[in-house]
């Protein structure tokens, strides 16, 4: 594959990742799997084998850096008795293996894995070889279409009902756009969507968005059947937001992940247990009935994985009515 690195980043940087089933550390595992060690844009290859299901094909001064908005072209060649990294076309790391691999089966690729939050680089050309495919794969499945729920700009409110009535299925997105004003002293609500209550049951959160109290940072929670409460970020991942600073917020659901983009850039991605089911009767609000509503502005409110078309909420009288 062709990589194009942009910034480094606190944590490891997930590229590519080829499994039989799980992160690590069973042959099939990292069969190869790359990422850029932490806080750099150096290279760590594993390339497992049954003696070693997380053996790193290179070592120490081996390790190729790569260089900010630069394209290099990746290639993990392996062989029963080898494995060679070359960056365009040149060996950098070669590694012998015992010969004792097997044919790996119900092999998935990933660019990049559900366990780790993801590279931030450009991909293209993906290609691989030594596949014995008795007929072609499936073609992935269409990307669910983009619902706008709303036009125009709008203040959040309390209760404000945005769509009701929707299936939800196992994939999902919440995209908008908002502007932060002043902070307050308690929780300031964003968005919840939900399928009945706050919390903490499946389908109460899926997802929900709060500025945590006296502060713009995002409190973001997208739960699933083993936790309807599971926070997608965590101590420092949490974005804190200006004031009259207008942002794109997306939170995008996998049956395997969750990942939280701020300005189109990853800032938290968490992996899932793969065992969402469809949600049904499905309200959409910003902000919800259960807390004080965020001081800010929001457009552009658009979901995708929606089952159905929405229903328009209850009209809101004026408060004379």
């Amino acid at each position: 594959f062709t990589i194009t690195p942009n910034m480094t980043q606190a944590g490891w940087g997930q590229i590519a990742h080829v499994t039989t089933g799980g992160n690590c550390c069973g042959y099939g595992q990292r069969s190869p799997a790359i990422w850029f060690f932490p806080n750099t844009r150096t290279l760590y290859v594993v390339d497992g084998h049954p003696s070693n299901g997380n053996d790193e094909v290179c070592s120490g001064s081996e390790r190729p850096t790569l260089e900010k908005d630069i394209t290099y072209l990746i290639e993990v060649v392996s062989h029963p008795d080898s494995t060679t990294l070359l960056v365009d076309g040149v060996t950098r790391c070669h590694e012998a293996r015992d010969g004792d691999r097997e044919v790996l089966h119900d092999v998935k690729v990933y660019f990049s894995d559900p366990w780790h939050s993801p590279a931030d680089a450009e991909v293209s050309d993906v290609i691989m070889t030594g596949l014995l495919l008795s007929s072609p794969p499936p073609s992935p499945p269409p990307r669910a279409p983009a619902v706008p729920l709303t036009s125009g700009t709008f203040k959040l409110s309390r209760s404000n009902e945005l769509a009701t009535g929707l299936t939800l299925s196992t994939s999902y997105s919440l995209s908008f756009t908002i502007t932060p004003n002043m902070i307050q002293a308690g929780w300031g609500s964003i968005a919840h969507v939900t399928t009945d209550g706050n919390c903490c049951n499946y389908g109460h959160r899926s997802p929900a968005i709060w500025f945590f109290p006296n502060t713009r940072t995002l409190y973001v929670v997208d739960g699933h059947p083993s936790n309807g409460n599971d926070e997608v970020c965590s101590g420092s991942e949490r974005p804190t937001l200006e004031k009259d600073i207008t942002y794109l917020i997306e939170v995008v659901s996998h049956p395997d992940s969750t990942t939280l983009l701020v300005d189109g850039v990853t800032r938290c991605h968490e992996a899932r247990d793969g065992d969402r089911e469809v949600l049904h009767d499905v309200k959409v609000y910003f902000s919800d009935p259960w807390h004080s509503p965020a001081d800010a502005e929001v457009s552009d409110v658009i979901m995708t994985g929606l089952l159905d078309s929405p229903s328009p909420p209850p009209p809101r009288w004026p408060a004379s009515f």
